[in-house]
C-alpha cells in the first residue's frame, strides 16, 4: 500500500518519511499524488479526464480523508506544512464544498422523475461520507499538535471559501477555532486558545494586506 510506504510509525501514529532529518521529499510525493491523480484524475480537472463519476468523487474523499488521518486505522499524521497540499482551493471546493452545497444528485433526480412530493429533501447520496470526514478530520487534531494543525486546515478552508462554515452548514472553522465553547476550560486551554486566536488574526491581516483585489481597487 502507498501509505505505508510514504509513513513510518511513531508513537501509534504514521508521519511521513523523512530523508536526510527532512519531510521534502515525501511532501513533494504527496503533492504531485493530491495535484496529478486527486484533482486531474479523479476530479475532472484535468483535460481529458472528463465530468468525475460520483464513484470517481468516492474515491477522491477517501484518499483525501486517509492522508489527514480521518476515517482510516492508518492513523496518519502530516506534517502541517503538507496540509496545504492536501486541502488545496481544488481539493476543498471540489470534495467538500460541492458535495455538501449540492442541491440534488442522483437521488433527487429519481425522486422528482416518479413523482415524490419531498424530493427537495433528498440529499446528495455523498453528503452524508463528505459531513462524517470532516468531523473526523476536525476531531484527529490532539493536543500535541493543538494550534498548528487546526490552523492549517483552517486557513485551508478558508482559503478556499472564506464562508465554509455558511455554505456547508456545519461549525468546522469555528469547532477548529474553538468559538463554539461555552464551558470553562483549564488555564492552560485557554492560553492555547488565545494563542490560536492571535495567529488566526495574524493570517487575517496578512490576507487582506495581500489581497489583489484590494491593491487594484484604485
Amino acid at each position: 500500500m502507498v501509505w505505508l510506504y510514504l509513513t513510518e510509525e511513531n508513537d501509534g501514529r504514521r508521519q511521513l518519511c523523512k530523508v536526510k532529518g527532512s519531510y521534502a521529499e515525501y511532501s513533494a510525493i504527496v503533492r504531485n499524488i493530491i495535484n496529478q491523480v486527486v484533482v486531474d484524475r479523479l476530479l475532472g480537472k484535468g483535460e481529458t479526464s472528463g465530468s468525475p463519476s460520483n464513484e470517481r468523487k468516492s474515491l477522491a474523499l477517501q484518499i483525501v480523508s486517509t492522508l489527514m488521518g480521518a476515517a482510516s486505522n492508518l492513523n496518519i499524521v502530516l506534517p502541517t506544512e503538507s496540509i496545504s497540499n492536501v486541502l488545496s482551493s481544488d481539493v476543498v471546493e471540489r470534495v467538500f464544498l460541492n458535495v455538501l452545497c449540492a442541491s440534488g444528485g442522483i437521488g433527487m433526480k429519481r425522486s422528482k422523475a416518479a413523482g415524490s412530493d419531498n424530493g427537495e429533501n433528498i440529499q446528495h447520496h455523498l453528503k452524508s461520507l463528505t459531513s462524517t470526514i470532516l468531523s473526523e478530520m476536525v476531531q484527529h487534531c490532539s493536543d500535541e499538535d493543538f494550534i498548528d494543525r487546526r490552523l492549517a486546515i483552517v486557513k485551508a478552508l478558508i482559503s478556499a471559501d472564506p464562508r465554509f462554515d455558511v455554505r456547508t452548514k456545519t461549525q468546522t472553522v469555528s469547532t477548529l477555532l474553538m468559538l463554539d465553547h461555552n464551558t470553562k476550560d483549564s488555564d492552560e486551554v485557554d492560553s492555547r486558545r488565545g494563542e490560536l486566536w492571535d495567529n488566526y488574526l495574524s493570517f487575517l491581516e496578512d490576507e487582506i494586506l495581500t489581497a489583489s483585489t484590494l491593491h487594484n481597487a484604485n
